[in-house]
């Protein structure tokens, strides 16, 4: 049984190869020649399986096991597992577990499989493997990345053609408005129902049962902000953090076309470079491309003007 479980997990996962796949741009990329337990985590529905698939098939040798699979963690011996993936795989030198959260003790399965010579690569969800816990699951033995929805470089790269400065431009509009999750975007499936669906799953099985929080619906009501204030109240959109220190001061404006919202925005940036100690600044919008210096009082800073397009672009 589990190895008629395991072969056709095998069609389903060959299957999905021949899908349309967008190549990801990860700041961290994995290096598979080593022993270390390789970790991919993320957002639900973000690619992290179909990004994994991608990188195990690039070995020549790996198994395949899909957890999410009411049959499999229902498994006691565990040996079993491995027996039914070795008949069907011969002998692969890589492992690749998908949502292994669902197996009970799945870290002490996959130290040990680690431990007698396999290289394993693992996926599951973020809420249950946390960057703070995945040191006391693996004994420190692993290497982890995060995977996100399409960034905009990403995005442009559904389309071919290379963009002129107008339709990236009008492709910005269309991603603010789309987001960047893949299926939606790849299948032509339903955008609203599909995100729906997907915040109910992350506020409930991620958040509320994960943390076991009774109010649900002051969860559903509450909306976050990284948002600085100054004693006078006003606001800078992100602070930027590498440790404590504050690295960079990021507004952002669609329209600063009129002179009295560009000075409010600098303003704004100005008093929290002064109080925050941080004289990277950035004022993102729709099309200005400049250095600028401005003085609000005792103060004066220089503030980099880019385009929200062109930074998302650039950025890695």
């Amino acid at each position: 049984m589990l190895k008629d479980i395991v072969l056709v997990q095998k069609r389903e996962l060959e299957n999905r190869l021949q899908e349309i796949y967008i190549e990801r741009k990860l700041s961290d990329r994995l290096d598979l020649g080593n022993d270390l337990i390789k970790v991919i985590t993320g957002p639900r529905r973000a690619g992290k399986s179909f990004y994994a698939a991608h990188l195990i098939a690039q070995t020549g040798s790996y198994g395949y096991i899909n957890f999410d699979d009411e049959r499999l963690v229902a498994v006691e011996d565990y040996d079993e597992i491995i027996g039914a993936v070795k008949a069907v795989y011969g002998n692969p030198h890589y492992l690749f577990f998908d949502e292994v959260q669902n197996l009970p003790r799945w870290e002490m399965f996959v130290n040990r499989l680690q431990r007698q010579g396999f290289r394993m690569l693992i996926t599951g969800s973020n809420a249950n493997l946390l960057s703070s816990e995945l040191s006391t699951h693996l004994t420190g033995r692993h290497a982890a990345v995060a995977l996100f929805p399409f960034s905009f470089r990403e995005y442009l790269t559904i389309s071919e053609n290379q963009k002129t400065t107008t339709e990236k431009k009008d492709a910005l509009d269309a991603y603010m408005e789309q987001g960047g999750y893949p299926e939606p975007l790849l299948k032509k499936i339903d955008r609203r129902d599909y995100l729906r669906s997907l915040l109910q799953s992350t506020l409930y099985k991620d958040i509320i049962k994960r943390f076991k929080i009774r109010s649900a619906q002051g969860i559903e009501d509450l909306t976050f902000y990284l948002i600085w204030k100054s004693s006078n109240n006003e606001e800078v959109d992100f602070v930027v953090k590498e440790g404590l220190h504050v690295s960079r001061l990021i507004q952002v404006c669609s329209d600063i076309s009129n002179p009295q919202t560009m000075k409010r925005e600098m303003r704004a940036l100005v008093n929290a470079s002064q109080e925050l100690n941080c004289n990277d600044l950035l004022l993102l919008n729709d099309r200005v491309d400049s250095m600028e210096t401005f003085k609000w009082q005792d103060a004066q800073r220089k503030i980099r003007l880019m385009p929200l397009w062109q930074w998302l672009e650039e950025e890695k």
